[in-house]
């Protein structure tokens, strides 16, 4: 899905949400922007969550940095942070 969302300029969080700009360039992103240190904590902390959870192992590494990426990317520039219990549903929907 974040390949899709990526190749065609729509915003992530939107296709995943409904919610936000429709297009990534509405969002003001660049490839200089900042890493946001609070979004990416919660997100990862949100994946860990969805794995015990689902007592789920995300392997390789890189398949879970992926995953940690792609969530980043839905949701930087939304001023929103990531709801457990939807990482939850994403990760089963796509491990």
């Amino acid at each position: 899905m974040a390949a899709i969302a990526k190749a065609v300029g729509v915003n992530g969080h939107w296709l995943l949400t409904g919610e936000g700009p429709m297009l990534v360039k509405e969002l003001g992103q660049s490839d200089t922007r900042k890493l946001d240190e609070e979004l990416l904590r919660s997100i990862i902390e949100a994946v860990e969550d969805a794995q015990e959870r689902l007592d789920l192992k995300i392997e390789p590494p890189v398949k879970k940095a992926d995953l940690i990426l792609a969530v980043y990317d839905m949701y930087d520039n939304t001023g929103i942070c990531p709801d457990p219990t939807k990482m939850t549903r994403l990760i089963k929907a796509t491990v």
